[in-house]
């Protein structure tokens, strides 16, 4: 599932169509083919660009229009709709494959009856890392972002050589269980720009479901290529009061790790520093607030 407008851009000093490039690195590389493209796209699409969708996708392509303001949540919840598949692989349109494996590597994780999210590796342009999974620690963060994009993580953990669980991922390149989305009710349209993953993330960990990050799908992700990046406070309130507590007490990051960071960076033990509350149903008490809003 891609949301798109069909926007072009210059990556590597060359110019590209990002969708055309992100459902063309899946069709012509992926180890896996099992795939079915549905593209999620705007009014102001070009006609060139869908033309070359039905070239490289052929039958495999659905093409969904999609006439409002731009809305991620609106788009993944109407390609949801759209799409026939049991598994769906959530995309933005600014990525390219890297791994011909990544698509497997994910799928293999969903036989698991218990995981239900599976997020990848994404890196800058300049082979920096872009994604090694979710950090709520006071804040909301990708882990180890900047890192290069080939190293381990800091030491002694190694956190990017490894496949792990975490509080969430991004829906820049996340897999997920058809009947997990459906249960949890989709993409939030009140979080049209911002934090819809965060969100997502949590309400699927609210119903019992595990998340994993991997090493071993990647993408290149050109983050925001299409579109200008805009914070908008009354989103970081929204997911402020809805998972308050989620995004500060993050149960994969050690409490005694430095504040507001990502790389798991130590800080030195207070005397008599107060315990850290633990609250193992929060998540289940808060998605059943979040299912009565609907």
């Amino acid at each position: 599932i891609i949301p798109t407008r069909g926007s072009s851009g210059r990556v590597w000093g060359a110019t590209r169509s990002y969708v055309v490039d992100a459902v063309e690195s899946l069709a012509t590389r992926s180890d896996y083919q099992e795939l079915e493209f549905v593209v999620v796209f705007d009014d102001a699409t070009p006609e060139p660009v869908l033309h070359a969708l039905r070239r490289i996708a052929g039958d495999r392509l659905r093409l969904v229009p999609f006439h409002d303001d731009f809305n991620f949540s609106a788009k993944i919840n109407a390609g949801a709709t759209a799409a026939t598949g049991d598994l769906f692989l959530v995309l933005n349109d600014d990525t390219e494959l890297i791994d011909p494996a990544s698509v497997g590597v994910m799928v293999a994780h969903l036989e698991l009856d218990d995981v239900g999210m599976v997020g990848a590796r994404l890196l800058f342009s300049d082979g920096t890392l872009q994604h090694g999974g979710h950090v709520y620690h006071h804040d909301i963060m990708h882990a180890c972002l900047g890192w290069a994009g080939d190293s381990p993580g800091p030491w002694p953990m190694r956190p990017l050589a490894v496949e792990r669980e975490c509080s969430g991922v991004t829906a820049a390149a996340c897999l997920v269980r058809r009947s997990v989305f459906e249960a949890v009710g989709g993409f939030t349209t009140e979080l049209p720009l911002n934090y819809n993953d965060v969100d997502f993330s949590l309400k699927v960990r609210a119903g019992g479901h595990r998340i994993i990050w991997t090493p071993y799908a990647s993408w290149y992700h050109f983050e925001s290529r299409t579109r200008v990046s805009v914070l908008r406070p009354e989103e970081y309130a929204f997911i402020n009061d809805r998972w308050h507590y989620e995004i500060n007490n993050d149960p994969y990051y050690n409490p005694n790790l430095h504040p507001d960071r990502h790389d798991w960076l130590e800080r030195p033990m207070r005397s008599g520093a107060p315990a850290v509350e633990t609250r193992p149903n929060v998540l289940r008490r808060t998605l059943s607030k979040v299912q009565a809003r609907r």
